[in-house]
């Protein structure tokens, strides 16, 4: 199983190289990837690393947390939905719309 750590600079090379075999393009931050892409999917990872975040949230004093994904990002909602989000509406941001969900600590 994954462990949630903090960045160090003894793990700057890797997270180097990882970026790198991404690639530049709309996919390097997650966006633009398609279901056919080989990538971690449909394993429970994101709610992993959602739930180890919130923890951290929690464990800093925070009482509420906004998340938010891109409208019809149906994958991305459900997983804020695990997670306890509750969907507060859609809006503009400055890259388009976003789902805002607020989850509460």
């Amino acid at each position: 199983m994954p462990a949630l750590i903090a960045p160090t600079a003894r793990l700057h090379a890797a997270w180097l190289e990882a970026h790198a075999e991404w690639g530049p393009g709309r996919h390097e931050d997650g966006f633009g990837l398609s279901p056919a892409d080989d990538v971690a999917r449909r394993r429970g990872l994101a709610t992993w690393a959602m739930s180890r975040m919130l923890d951290e949230a929690r464990a800093l004093g925070m009482r509420r947390v906004l998340a938010v994904c891109a409208p019809g990002n149906a994958a991305s909602a459900r997983t804020i939905e695990r997670c306890g989000g509750v969907l507060e509406g859609v809006g503009e941001t400055g890259h388009g719309g976003a789902a805002r969900y607020w989850i509460d600590l």
